[in-house]
């Protein structure tokens, strides 16, 4: 299983779109901020991580965040959650908090507050 930062929001909707679209109602906040920036034109004053995690090819979760805002995090499996949690805690992506299905949100809230030492709060 591994962790793919697709570089560009043409890319990430490419790769995970169709996915993304098989449970559109959960996943619509990332499809619709994914769609913002594939059609963006202008400079952006952000660097946004578009995540898959992928499974032998196939993608078994998908995450979006623009700093300095909360990650964006579909269902996973959780060995998929804690890998995701692992890259982003190796790339210093600066994550205020998560939103996403609840027991995933709740997984990677504490793992990553166990991984860093930090606080939840509510607000995250």
């Amino acid at each position: 299983m591994k962790v793919i930062k697709h570089t560009t929001a043409v890319q990430f909707l490419e790769r995970a779109g169709a996915w993304l679209e098989q449970a559109e109602a959960k996943n619509y906040l990332i499809l619709g901020i994914a769609g913002f920036f594939k059609s963006y034109s202008g400079q952006l004053k952000v660097r946004p991580y578009f995540l898959t995690v992928e499974n032998d090819g196939t993608i078994v979760g998908a995450a979006l965040i623009t700093p300095p805002r909360r990650l964006l995090i579909t269902s996973m499996p959780a060995p998929a959650m804690t890998l995701l949690a692992d890259y982003l805690l190796a790339a210093g992506a600066p994550v205020p908090g998560v939103l996403g299905p609840q027991p995933e949100a709740k997984l990677f809230a504490d793992y990553w507050t166990s991984s860093t030492g930090r606080k939840p709060s509510k607000d995250e």
